[in-house]
């Protein structure tokens, strides 16, 4: 599986560690080797990402549930659910899908996540007082055409940006769970809490000026560092969520694409 380049130039980051355009790679089939679960966390810590090949794609969750807590510990966190279906699994394993009536949020606003639109780049809860700090994607079913996983790393990003845009994006922004920054940590080991969609929803207008040129820079950024992978039926994908953003390709929602989610905390 290689990363395929957007329309824009990459460019190519010179700090330590696995870049995220080349995720390694480890068989899920080869787990009860000796040492196998140490490596898994070893390059997941080191690069921000990592693809499990050859996990059962199945729809129960049990096998993204193994992964996830040999990394961290799974969050139970609630997401709009579908009419009818009550099962609190579902409060740990996500279905990622489009669905013919959307997931509605608590601003009355679709889910990107039950459409087959275009999801850009972004960190999952970016407007909570505590996102969840990793992420496991674990394809199912995948699109014929299109669902490719976008990914860019903040570690490749931040040095393209000016350093007024880095400043402004250090200071606090508005969330609905009060402000914090986009940016955080030092030059070497940045962290990133970000989704555009969060300022695009009614947020827009209590930013300043300078946090919106600021924005706009770190868009531009992104754009530039972003790759799409394509991720097949038992890929599972696990990633940093402070550190990688990540976001989908749009995709006929007749094929039927399915991934499984789940949050974790892992410090």
């Amino acid at each position: 599986m290689q990363g395929r380049r957007l329309a824009v130039a990459i460019h190519h980051h010179k700090g330590k560690g696995v870049s995220v355009r080349n995720p390694p790679k480890m068989s899920f089939s080869e787990m009860n080797s000796d040492g196998w679960v140490s490596r898994l966390k070893a390059d997941f810590l080191s690069g921000g990402a990592i693809i499990v090949t050859q996990t059962p794609a199945n729809e129960d969750g049990a096998a993204v549930l193994l992964l996830s807590r040999m990394i961290g510990k799974p969050m139970w966190t609630t997401v709009p659910r579908r009419p009818g279906n009550a099962d609190c699994l579902e409060d740990i394993v996500h279905r990622i899908e489009a669905v013919n009536t959307p997931a509605v949020s608590k601003m009355g606003l679709p889910v990107l996540s039950t459409t087959a639109s275009e999801f850009g780049c972004h960190t999952d809860e970016s407007y909570l007082s505590e996102p969840a700090e990793a992420i496991a994607l674990h394809c199912i079913r995948q699109a014929s055409t299109g669902g490719g996983t976008i990914l860019a790393d903040v570690r490749d990003l931040v040095g393209t940006l000016r350093v007024c845009d880095a400043e402004a994006l250090r200071g606090d922004f508005p969330h609905r769970s009060g402000s914090a920054c986009i940016l955080s940590g030092s030059n070497d080991s940045p962290a990133i809490r970000y989704n555009p969609y969060e300022f695009s929803r009614g947020k827009g207008e209590v930013l300043s000026t300078r946090q919106r040129c600021a924005m706009a820079a770190l868009d531009e950024a992104i754009g530039a560092c972003a790759i799409v992978i394509r991720l097949d039926p038992g890929d599972c994908l696990i990633l940093d969520n402070r550190r990688i953003l990540h976001g989908r390709t749009s995709f006929d929602p007749s094929d039927g694409r399915l991934f499984l989610r789940v949050r974790l905390r892992i410090s």
